[in-house]
């Protein structure tokens, strides 16, 4: 065997080495690729079968803060709304927010129908509720509390006390000693406020007036009655109106037992955030159409600090709470 023909095969072998590596090499980079393909492909379709079968779409900004909202919202709580949604459209001038103020009762049922998908009501939808609106519109709402409201019992200035033991508020509305006058004729303030006080069998018969200015009036010339409204039209103790309708009125204090300790809880912001006082109720924005982008955004906007200040200073609980920067100037120390 010559020098050339030695140097010959050793050329071959080696490029039959270099050939052999690059393919096990390429076959391996395939499999990763392969591998790797496979398993995004199995995880779109696992994430898509967790939610229906339906890939999620993340809106952008522009998208959520666009475009005309229609919603129905509890007319007991058109003034704060109404200031919600001034302040939101003043920060997005492309959002319009239009309101149709209705009672409570009849934005539920709407609801419970489909004519209605976004909504704005003072309490949570019960089990029953929620099954019925998911069937309707075979999809899940959701239910985001932005803030917490009350309802306030009131009296008239001329009345004996401004302050009521527990369980004797228990037991004239049990006996159904005294008229009783409630706000919103088609409203569902009666059962917040059985529950709350823990009735068991309620005598008392519940007259209602279609709006909180209705029983102010009432229960402003009867001395003997107790009204309850919702505490968001009289929680701005600043505003006019608001000291117009507490002319000649008692907001009415329960006193009950705290711990060991007897107390005097009534419908105000502290007593609302402790959760001293017994009638609380939430201001539930409820969803059912998440392919309106702008119910996104302006709920997302409720949860805001922007927004949880409007809920403060109309004397509200905003659900989270905005923080406070406390600048202190040392350079003169």
């Amino acid at each position: 065997m010559n020098t050339h023909q030695v140097t010959s095969d050793k050329v071959k072998k080696s490029v039959d080495s270099s050939l052999m590596s690059e393919l096990v090499f390429n076959s391996c980079s395939v499999n990763r690729f392969n591998k790797f393909f496979w398993v995004m492909i199995l995880a779109v379709l696992f994430s898509s079968c967790k939610n229906g079968g339906k890939i999620e779409y993340y809106p952008t900004v522009e998208e959520m803060n666009r475009g005309v909202l229609k919603v129905q919202c509890d007319e007991s709580l058109r003034s704060i709304m109404l200031q919600q949604a001034e302040i939101f459209e003043l920060n997005f001038p492309e959002a319009k927010i239009e309101f149709e103020f209705l009672p409570e009762q009849v934005i539920v049922e709407n609801l419970l129908s489909g004519s209605s998908r976004t909504a704005v009501i003072s309490r949570k939808l019960n089990e029953a509720e929620f099954k019925k609106v998911q069937a309707v519109n075979n999809i899940k709402p959701r239910e985001h509390v932005a803030a917490k409201n009350a309802i306030a019992m009131i009296a008239s200035s001329a009345s004996a006390r401004s302050n009521i033991e527990l369980g004797e508020l228990q037991q004239i509305l049990s006996s159904g000693s005294t008229t009783v006058v409630v706000e919103g004729k088609q409203s569902n303030m009666v059962k917040p406020i059985t529950e709350g006080l823990n009735l068991q069998n309620i005598k008392a018969q519940f007259f209602a007036l279609n709006t909180a200015d209705s029983v102010v009036s009432y229960v402003r010339k009867n001395n003997d009655v107790l009204g309850f409204i919702s505490y968001a039209a009289i929680s701005d103790e600043n505003a006019h109106r608001t000291k117009e309708l507490l002319k000649d009125i008692l907001i009415m204090k329960i006193e009950m037992k705290k711990d060991s300790d007897l107390i005097a809880t009534s419908a105000n912001q502290s007593d609302i955030y402790l959760g001293d006082y017994p009638l609380v109720t939430p201001i539930n924005y409820v969803v059912t159409d998440f392919k309106d982008k702008l119910s996104i955004g302006f709920v997302n906007f409720l949860y805001k600090p922007k927004a949880g200040r409007i809920f403060l200073h109309a004397g509200l609980v905003p659900s989270i709470m905005p923080e406070r920067e406390v600048v202190i100037d040392t350079s003169g120390m």
